[in-house]
């Protein structure tokens, strides 16, 4: 394709060279260009045959070339060569003789069936009284003819074996009691009373109940006002009794930490846990140091604080032991 396109350029060039140079060659004079008489403006005139040969050369299509098949070769035929039947015969291959096995003895022979003492017969019970069959009945139109004696029927071994099934035993109808033994016969204990359905109150007459119930402890004698009193107070659960003893022994601790004085020149801090027994009315009655600190003037420092604060707050209602023993942390500061 670019050799086809490069001789399109290279003949398109030269017929443009040929036809300026013809134009170029023709004579520009007016008295050429008039004609016979004068009054033709343009003078036509034939081409020269190699322009006419240039031309056609132009016009003509461009040969395009046929694509060259080749021919692919033939592969040659493969020979198989046959081998010589004669050549490839095996040859024998020698054969070891096999070892004779020895004779293995025969079984000796079952005995003859005839030979063998026979079973002895088993004596088979009589069955004619389980099996009593009901003598027929004498037909009178066979009066004449003989009797002919049915045969036996042959039972199998299960049937034999098999016990005879026993009839049920015919139930037994309970005695009526006579009217002697009826009249000597206890009369039945009389039925127990139902037991009556008691409605409940409805919520007027508890509230009335409740308050008469009020009234009555208000009002009663002094002594039994307060026994009343204990037995509520005695009512409290151990949960209730604890957060009591907490709330009491965190207003201590606020006391004590109000008197608490750090000894001077203190250089590091600690913390003092202390063992007190305070009264219901709130008097100390002892204080010792459970755990120390390590220094012995915060020690001391600690239990001047509890000395110096003297009573604290009385017992909340419901604590009625004559005192109560507390674990108290006092920490001293840098």
């Amino acid at each position: 394709m670019t050799g086809a396109l490069a001789e399109k350029v290279a003949f398109g060039l030269i017929a443009a060279g040929l036809h300026v140079l013809a134009f170029a060659a023709l004579p520009g004079t007016g008295a050429q260009t008039q004609g016979a008489g004068g009054d033709g403006r343009i003078t036509l005139q034939g081409a020269t045959p190699q322009i006419e040969a240039m031309v056609a050369a132009w016009t003509a299509p461009p040969e395009t070339a046929q694509p060259v098949t080749l021919e692919q070769p033939i592969p040659p035929a493969m020979e198989t060569a046959e081998p010589d039947l004669a050549q490839a015969t095996p040859e024998p291959i020698p054969t070891r003789p096999v070892p004779t096995q020895p004779e293995r003895p025969t079984a000796p022979s079952a005995p003859d069936a005839a030979q063998l003492p026979l079973p002895r017969p088993i004596p088979t019970p009589p069955m004619a009284d389980a099996l009593a069959l009901p003598a027929p009945q004498p037909d009178p139109a066979t009066m004449d003819r003989p009797e002919i004696a049915a045969p036996s029927p042959v039972l199998s071994s299960r049937q034999r074996s098999a016990p005879t099934p026993e009839a049920p035993p015919a139930p037994v109808t309970p005695r009526a009691p006579d009217l002697a033994e009826a009249r000597q016969l206890p009369p039945p204990p009389p039925a127990p009373p139902k037991p009556r359905e008691i409605a409940p109150p409805k919520p007027a007459q508890q509230a009335s109940a409740a308050v008469q119930s009020q009234q009555a402890a208000g009002r009663g004698g002094g002594a039994q006002a307060g026994n009343g009193n204990r037995s509520d107070r005695a009512a409290l659960s151990p949960g209730q009794r604890n957060s009591l003893i907490a709330a009491w022994g965190a207003q201590i601790t606020n006391r004590i930490e109000r008197t608490k004085r750090a000894p001077r020149g203190l250089r590091k801090g600690g913390r003092v846990v202390l063992r007190l027994q305070v009264s219901r009315a709130g008097q100390l009655q002892s204080v010792s140091v459970r755990q120390s600190s390590g220094n012995a003037e915060l020690d001391a420092a600690a239990i001047r604080a509890v000395r110096r604060a003297k009573r604290f707050p009385a017992a909340p209602e419901g604590l009625n032991k004559p005192f109560y023993s507390f674990s108290l942390p006092v920490r001293f500061n840098d």
